[in-house]
């Protein structure tokens, strides 16, 4: 990771921390994250992984944030694990990342409750 996108993921994951804790709706919750990250030129996308691949060394997750656009490419660990997840329960994943969710632009990774209200 860069090490500007270091500095944005601290950042960024005090306030996520603070967002989630607070329970805001999954709506509102979305929405202040795009706000955060744009505060902070990063970018969020919320979407399906339609595949996973490979294990923790060598990995390579297919993420969808939308029906016509489609991200592959190597995952850290760290997001892979939550990409499985994702997958296997059939739960939407919210990516912050610095650019396009692609693995070396990844600022963090989340499954959020879509059902809080």
């Amino acid at each position: 990771m860069k090490q500007s996108t270091k500095k944005k993921a601290a950042v960024l994951a005090k306030k996520w921390e603070a967002r989630v804790i607070k329970g805001s709706s999954f709506k509102t919750l979305t929405e202040e994250l795009k706000k955060d990250a744009k505060d902070l030129d990063a970018k969020v996308y919320t979407g399906w992984v339609r595949s996973v691949s490979g294990f923790e060394t060598s990995s390579a997750v297919q993420f969808c944030p939308n029906a016509y656009t489609s991200y592959m490419s190597p995952w850290p660990p760290w997001a892979h694990e939550l990409a499985l997840q994702s997958l296997l329960y059939g739960k939407k994943l919210t990516v912050l990342c610095d650019g396009t969710p692609m693995g070396d632009n990844l600022i963090q990774v989340a499954i959020l409750d879509q059902n809080v209200k």
